[in-house]
């Protein structure tokens, strides 16, 4: 089996290097694997970090996609990739070894799985370890924002509306027309100053709604590291409210569909859960609704708006 390993960039040129030493030290036969960087017109010297890989790779490519997003990078490293079997990697993941070998059990297990990805544990990067106390909260109870994924110990298929995150997922373009059906260009992408996720979170929900497979391997077990920046609370109020944006955006490409349903549910729905159960867990999750309520309610549509107008 091949595969091509696409890596979307942008100013993380301090860590890139490990990234790709760890991706060349993979457990696999390297006549069966190519490393596509796709350099999202970073600011920093993430071009000559790659030119200096490229002396010790040869084989490594490189590529360059000016209109800012992780979606545009992703969807210009399929197009170029030689090979249907796409494996993203952050420049931020730290995988396992054995990473391709147990990919290519999963394509052997699930042949027509559109989507097949694994869990994700953030790991924070701070010489302490220490979190703030909002961000220690939020791990524990809302570990998303972190860009964790856990579904089990057990491989499974992924039922709506459980999704994956593009740093630890392998598409099949087989399943796919074209590499410009995969990723929805409304998000992955910078609106204003505001940066926008959940690109991989829409595809995997649209995939499960026109019946194609999402497949959640538990031993492509991959870390997210963390950096202090994404501990702090200016931060995490605003990764709470561009949640809201992005639910209200995934919401409206999926309209078409008859069994989608809202990815925000009501402030009643909340209040009525504290009150049935009087948890702080119930307590915590009424107080991030309001930031996401902001985002979905106001901020959402101003954005969507924005995007009509292109």
């Amino acid at each position: 089996m091949k595969f091509s390993i696409v890596l979307p960039t942008y100013n993380r040129a301090h860590v890139l290097k490990e990234t790709v030493h760890r991706l060349y030290a993979l457990d696999f036969n390297s006549k069966n694997i190519e490393i596509l960087i796709v350099n999202n017109n970073s600011s920093d010297d993430t071009a000559d970090v790659v030119k200096q890989l490229q002396r010790k790779h040869p084989a490594l490519r490189y590529l360059f996609e000016k209109k800012q997003g992780r979606t545009f990078a992703s969807i210009t490293g399929m197009t170029a990739a030689a090979h249907k079997k796409i494996i993203f990697i952050d420049d931020d993941i730290a995988v396992q070894p054995d990473l391709l070998h147990v990919y290519e059990r999963a394509y052997q297990n699930h042949p027509n799985a559109a989507v097949i990805g694994g869990p994700i544990k953030a790991l924070w990067t701070s010489p302490s370890g220490e979190k703030p106390l909002l961000a220690s909260v939020l791990q524990r109870h809302e570990p998303w924002i972190f860009g964790e994924v856990q579904y089990g110990p057990r491989q499974r298929i992924l039922k709506y509306p459980n999704g994956l995150f593009a740093g630890n997922m392998s598409i099949n373009l087989e399943q796919f027309t074209s590499a410009a059906e995969t990723f929805c260009t409304t998000l992955g992408r910078k609106v204003g100053n505001t940066y926008l996720y959940a690109e991989d979170f829409e595809l995997c929900l649209r995939l499960q709604l026109n019946k194609k497979k999402v497949v959640y391997e538990p031993a492509l077990a991959a870390q997210n590291l963390v950096d202090q920046e994404r501990a702090t609370n200016a931060y995490l109020l605003q990764r709470l409210i561009n949640s809201g944006c992005e639910r209200y955006l995934v919401d409206q490409e999926l309209l078409g569909s008859p069994t989608h349903t809202s990815l925000i549910p009501s402030l009643v729905h909340y209040f009525m859960n504290f009150l049935k159960t009087r948890t702080r867990h119930a307590f915590f999750e009424l107080m991030i609704i309001l930031p996401i309520r902001y985002g979905y309610s106001i901020k959402g549509p101003r954005i969507a708006r924005v995007l009509s107008s292109e």
